[in-house]
């Protein structure tokens, strides 16, 4: 269950449902996170874990990952993310509405088992951020 449930806002553009909010979930000790019933439909399944440079990591739909690899081409984006690109596609459990993060992708995201983890609603994806990093983000901002 979520710590924290702050309903989404669902914004529609062109017919589109957009993943807004944001959602506070605890990392289980098998690196299983809930995702929001309401999301799934609006990401689709299964989907994609993609991690940045910078140690953050998103989800997004695997035909969006797929676009932006082309419009890339060349272009080396997180070459080890591509080269776990099997670690990267994610399926939910149907009854529990859980799904298994990669100790690879936990690691690099500085995700630790039994925390708490926040979904934040990106539009067409949302990001998954340690409730301490986020924290930290946001006071940094204020200062």
């Amino acid at each position: 269950m979520s710590v924290i449930e702050r309903a989404p806002v669902i914004a529609n553009t062109a017919g589109i449902s957009l993943i807004c909010g944001l959602r506070e979930f605890s990392l289980d000790v098998k690196g299983r996170l809930v995702l929001p019933r309401e999301w799934m439909g609006r990401l689709g399944l299964p989907f994609v874990l993609v991690p940045t440079a910078d140690g953050r990591l998103f989800a997004m739909n695997i035909r969006r990952w797929e676009q932006s690899l082309r419009h890339l081409g060349s272009h080396p984006l997180h070459k080890d993310a591509l080269q776990a690109e099997s670690e990267l596609i994610c399926t939910v459990d149907a009854t529990t509405g859980r799904f298994l993060i990669p100790w690879t992708l936990r690691e690099r995201a500085g995700l630790k088992t039994k925390s708490l983890v926040r979904l934040l609603g990106r539009g067409d994806c949302f990001e998954i951020i340690s409730r301490e990093r986020w924290l930290r983000e946001q006071a940094e901002v204020r200062a």
